[in-house]
């Protein structure tokens, strides 16, 4: 079961997407596109390791350290407050009254999702995903149920479709609290009493700096190339989250090993040759299908317009399988100041890549952008894994 949530719900999302590109026009599309793309990294920022550092001390102790009460706290008291400013981005982007709506419904449906994820934070420490996959079926579903009664309405603005998100993952919310409730335990070990080390410090500046590595593309999208051109790129990424799926995966394992104070002698050779392995049929799928796909899915308009970058972006799913595994390997193991340090660097190759390569070639040059900064980082995760190490005693 582990991250069996995540298949089910991006296995539903990528239906749901096919749904919106069907029933919405292009622009419409795009601000939905626009939502998402500001309100789920802004919540993975707020969360700012949070979630992560609290599943590497519940493995170490077998109990969430005292130390991080206010912590949780204070997060979820910034994203509420947060929740206003977000609309107002959206606003700032598009220019419009419903890109503002929008924005503000899928932020409040992304905050109900981090206080979630805080919330199962003990189970994922045990690899115990079952509670995880729960709570996303309830999301995917939802979402797809609440926005079909909206569509038989004849409600199919950007904002009526946020809005069935909210719903969705506000239900959502009360198993992950059932979960919270049953399995919270504060510890007693020592690092109970502990103020924020340099390390922890580390972790959360450097996945800040990742979350926005993993969304700024969009963002740039929507600037440089406008509303539509962020609908037909969001497409392509649809077929590419779902490749990614399982070296999504198996990085979590990486995280709970390297985290466990048992298994001081764990290196992720296998983990990382598996999801590699992976990686590259993702890839050969989405390059030589990836077009009939969009096509047969999406209609022959995305087909058009997102064939290419589509293609592109697949070839970016076997570096992206070493970043994952090396983000929480670094994580696991104490290494945050360097997981902070490549973050940074690939961020501003990020940036600078896409939007010189967008102005210059459009959707094709956001596409490579993407790919050559996703490139830049895994090669410098992979230095800190010692490939020579576990290729050898493979």
């Amino acid at each position: 079961m582990l991250a069996g949530g995540d298949f089910v719900y991006k296995g539903i999302m990528a239906v749901y997407w096919v749904l919106l590109a069907r029933k919405m026009s292009i622009d419409g599309l795009g601000i939905v596109a626009l939502a998402n793309a500001i309100a789920m990294p802004a919540f993975i920022i707020i969360d700012a390791g949070l979630n992560t550092i609290l599943v590497r001390d519940y493995s170490e102790s077998g109990g969430l350290p005292k130390a991080h009460r206010a912590r949780v706290t204070q997060r979820v008291t910034l994203s509420v407050l947060l929740l206003a400013p977000l609309a107002g981005l959206g606003f700032l982007l598009d220019g419009s009254l419903e890109a503002a709506l929008a924005t503000g419904f899928m932020a409040i449906a992304y905050f109900c999702d981090f206080t979630g994820q805080l919330m199962l934070a003990p189970t994922r420490a045990m690899s115990k995903m079952e509670p995880d996959a729960a709570v996303r079926t309830i999301q995917a579903v939802g979402t797809v149920f609440v926005t079909l009664v909206f569509i038989y309405f004849s409600k199919i603005s950007p904002s009526w479709i946020a809005f069935a998100s909210t719903v969705a993952y506000a239900v959502a919310m009360y198993p992950a609290w059932r979960v919270w409730r049953r399995s919270r335990k504060w510890s007693t070990h020592p690092a109970s009493a502990h103020v924020e080390s340099t390390d922890e410090a580390a972790v959360s500046h450097g996945t800040v700096l990742m979350s926005a590595f993993g969304r700024a593309d969009s963002i740039l999208v929507q600037i440089v190339l406008g509303p539509a051109a962020l609908a037909s790129y969001t497409v392509a990424y649809k077929l590419l989250e779902v490749a990614r799926l399982l070296p999504a995966a198996l990085s979590r394992i990486v995280l709970a090993r390297s985290s466990d104070s048992n298994s001081a002698s764990y290196h992720p050779r296998r983990h990382l040759l598996v999801s590699l392995g992976l990686a590259l049929a993702g890839t050969l799928a989405i390059v030589v299908l990836g077009p009939s796909l969009l096509g047969i899915l999406f209609g022959d308009e995305y087909r058009e317009l997102a064939a290419v970058p589509a293609q592109i972006m697949g070839l970016s799913i076997v570096p992206f399988a070493i970043v994952t595994a090396g983000t929480m390997y670094a994580i696991g193991t104490g290494n945050g100041r360097t997981y902070r340090r490549i973050a940074i660097e690939s961020l501003l190759i990020l940036l600078v890549t896409v939007t010189v390569l967008a102005e210059a070639f459009g959707l094709e040059g956001a596409a490579v952008g993407m790919l050559l900064s996703q490139v830049y980082s895994a090669i410098r995760f992979w230095s800190i894994m010692k490939p020579e190490r576990f290729i050898q005693n493979a």
